[in-house]
């Protein structure tokens, strides 16, 4: 997950307050898409009989991300700092916990149990401003 935010706009008000304009973009790698498609050939089996055999599983993967955008507007007197709450993610992931496998089961696991994680992550922007020369500086 990237997240990116700038100061996109600040200006300073007529009750010597500052407006700031702040926007954050969020972009996550969410997988790949394949566009490719196999060559194929013909092959022979054990009794000369042709069969169709992958030459090349010739891949042709895309990255995908998703992007949100938002913007915040906030007011500030001068030399004030605020605490400004931004975009919340959240990840729920489904794991198979403990067990065992047995060297003829496969796959499959013994004695284990699923389990839930739920992961939240919050963006906190921090922002102090000051006057100098007359104007707005974040």
């Amino acid at each position: 997950m990237v997240v990116r935010s700038e100061l996109t706009e600040s200006e300073l008000s007529k009750s010597d307050a500052i407006r700031l304009t702040i926007q954050s973009t969020i972009s996550e790698f969410d997988g790949f898409l394949d566009f490719g498609q196999p060559i194929m050939g013909l092959g022979t089996d054990a009794r000369g009989k042709e069969v169709p055999l992958v030459l090349n599983e010739n891949r042709a993967q895309s990255p995908v991300f998703t992007t949100h955008s938002l913007s915040t507007d906030i007011e500030l007197q001068t030399e004030c700092t605020a605490i400004i709450s931004g975009p919340t993610y959240q990840t729920v992931s489904q794991i198979e916990e403990g067990g065992f496998r047995l060297p003829f089961g496969g796959d499959k696991r013994f004695g284990s149990k699923e389990v839930t994680i739920e992961t939240t992550y919050k963006l906190y922007h921090c922002v102090s401003v000051e006057k100098s020369d007359g104007e707005a500086k974040p």
